[in-house]
């Protein structure tokens, strides 16, 4: 993707920290001239390999689910974003912008055609996503369920070649300005642009 300089982000703890934050991605691969895409959530491991693995499944129906082992993907995961009004700058000659933070991963496709490895991705999966939870639903991979639903799925790791991180932020403005658009985000109702004020302030313009 274009990333302007003033917007990049590279350090792999932070693209990290918004794909565990914000799981839920895009995988894209390229079929016969055009793209196609899935809408997934996804685990993370940092760990795992010199730039981190994705995991996930899809259903066996899903095109997608038949890709070609070490096929080249993209994943796409979206951070908060919202619209900046000139309005707050309370200058002239200032137009819209919409501030938002992005991550692409790219990496290669390795479908898991083991049936307990498999197994092992769901109960991983779910584990993750029940970890907040007081009283989590938990995945028995013996049950006569897990055995219906491994075979409709196809479980996958991405391990993942590269990542890179936009992080448009405002902080190609002067600090008044910036500083008037993260005053506007905090004073909303709306969770998305508090969010993003957050993020706001953990990365200002240079001084």
């Amino acid at each position: 993707m274009y990333v302007p300089k003033s917007f990049q982000q590279s350090d792999p703890a932070i693209l990290a920290e918004l794909i565990q934050r914000e799981p839920f991605g895009l995988l894209l691969h390229v079929a016969d001239g055009a793209p196609f895409g899935s809408h997934v959530p996804f685990l993370f491991d940092a760990d795992d390999g010199p730039h981190g693995t994705l995991i996930g499944h899809l259903a066996r129906a899903n095109p997608q689910a038949n890709l070609s082992p070490n096929a080249p993907v993209t994943v796409i995961f979206s951070g908060p974003h919202a619209y900046i009004s000139p309005r707050w700058y309370a200058e002239p000659e200032t137009v819209p912008t919409w501030n938002f933070l992005a991550v692409h991963a790219q990496g290669t496709w390795q479908p898991i055609t083991d049936r307990n490895e498999s197994l092992a991705v769901l109960s991983r999966l779910t584990n993750h996503f029940e970890s907040s939870a007081d009283h989590p639903w938990t995945f028995d991979p013996t049950s006569p369920l897990a055995e219906k639903l491994v075979q409709a799925i196809v479980s996958f790791r991405i391990p993942v070649t590269s990542m890179q991180g936009k992080w448009k932020l405002s902080q190609n403005q002067p600090h008044l300005r910036w500083q008037r658009v993260v005053t506007e985000l905090e004073q909303s109702s709306r969770d998305n642009d508090t969010d993003l004020a957050a993020w706001m302030r953990r990365f200002p313009p240079a001084e």
